[in-house]
């Protein structure tokens, strides 16, 4: 086993909690309104901005009534996305967790085959991004089904 050798290692940025981000989730249970890949407040997603209870907000660069984050700074962000079910939702051939840059889908968490009942959509990403970039959230999904308040979007400025 090597040492660590702590000249080798430069850390920068501050991370005392005041850094940009947000992290916030559904008002209330909400139905998706058709299946492919979709923006979650497109007509055919859940057809409205319904990410409003705010959890935290630094730098106020979430946006609840147009569900879209603007990066305040250059540099990695961290990305995080959960969608929850409910006991009743219908499996699913394909489901995915994806965010768009500028209008063009760039990320997406990979597709998930889940069985009928409770699911948990999940992803998580390191994203390089520019000052002034506009980040929206979406997925892709084979069946209608219904979130839970429990479904949330987060990114945080790392530095």
């Amino acid at each position: 086993m090597g040492t660590l050798n702590t000249a080798n290692i430069n850390l920068t940025g501050n991370f005392n909690g005041n850094q940009p981000g947000f992290r916030v989730t559904l008002d209330a249970s909400r139905a998706l309104q058709g299946t492919g890949t979709r923006l979650w407040n497109a007509s055919d997603g859940l057809n409205g901005n319904y990410f409003t209870n705010v959890k935290f907000n630094v730098g106020s660069c979430f946006n609840t009534s147009t569900s879209v984050f603007t990066t305040p700074a250059t540099g990695i962000y961290l990305w995080n996305q959960v969608m929850a079910t409910g006991s009743g939702a219908a499996s699913q051939s394909y489901s995915s967790c994806e965010y768009y840059i500028n209008g063009s889908r760039i990320g997406r968490s990979g597709w998930s085959e889940l069985p009928a009942g409770y699911q948990r959509w999940t992803a998580t990403d390191y994203i390089q991004l520019n000052a002034g970039d506009l980040v929206t959230f979406g997925g892709e999904w084979q069946q209608t089904t219904t979130f839970n308040n429990q479904s949330h979007l987060m990114m945080y400025f790392l530095g």
